[in-house]
């Protein structure tokens, strides 16, 4: 386990955190890290690499503005179509695919970019490198993946809080994924699905797109 404190570094061993600055973030600014995935390390010299999963133990950046995040937290460099993030982001997950390192080295780059304002903006971010033919991927092209046979499931930046801003993020088209259960020895053919109990507003809902042609497509 190793840790990187700061922007502009780069990760090469598995279970590695990436966590913000000592110092805050200034506005109008970009953070970056790469991950390089490539066999000539020694570290994965054994191990080829067919996917990333991010863990945010903490994720915190300015809310967005109508739905369009300001400040903005994006992942390069993968095969995965990865939406832009923002907000609160604390227990969320992503699997990201990549081509196997043993054939094709590649370099993940994840990228934060900062509007303008005095937002807390700080994070926490478990790299995991997973080896390619474990039995803990995820299929393909699943940015999240759960693997209990119960639990919650929310949106990024979704939180039980009073608010009257829209903390609902644009633009969210992505798969999420849920690993099928034995009961009785048998693979389960359903699962079951229930909106949570809230406070604040609804525990489900779906925007519409607001232009015609969007509309049309939907």
């Amino acid at each position: 386990t190793d840790a990187i404190t700061g922007c502009g570094g780069s990760v090469t061993l598995n279970n590695t955190y990436w966590q913000s600055p000592i110092t805050a973030v200034s506005a109008s600014s970009s953070c970056t890290l790469t991950v390089r995935l490539n066999t000539k390390y020694v570290e994965q010299l054994k191990k080829p690499i067919c996917q990333i999963r991010l863990d945010f133990v903490s994720f915190t950046t300015a809310q967005p503005t109508l739905g369009t995040c300001t400040d903005t937290f994006q992942v390069g460099g993968s095969t995965s179509t990865v939406p832009i993030i923002c907000g609160d982001n604390n227990g969320q997950h992503m699997y990201i695919d990549v081509p196997s390192s043993a054939t094709t080295p590649s370099d993940v780059q994840l990228v934060f970019n900062f509007g303008t304002g005095t937002a807390t903006r700080s994070w926490n971010i478990k790299i995991a490198m997973l080896p390619c033919g474990a039995s803990y991927l995820a299929p393909a092209d699943c940015l999240q993946y759960f693997t209990t046979s119960s639990g919650k499931v929310k949106s990024f930046n979704w939180q039980d809080v009073a608010t009257t801003a829209i903390r609902q993020l644009n633009n969210q088209n992505y798969n999420i994924c849920f690993r099928t259960e034995l009961l009785s020895g048998q693979r389960a053919t359903e699962v079951c699905l229930s909106a949570c109990t809230v406070t604040n507003g609804d525990a489900f809902s779906i925007t519409t797109p607001t232009n015609n042609a969007a509309a049309a497509a939907a």
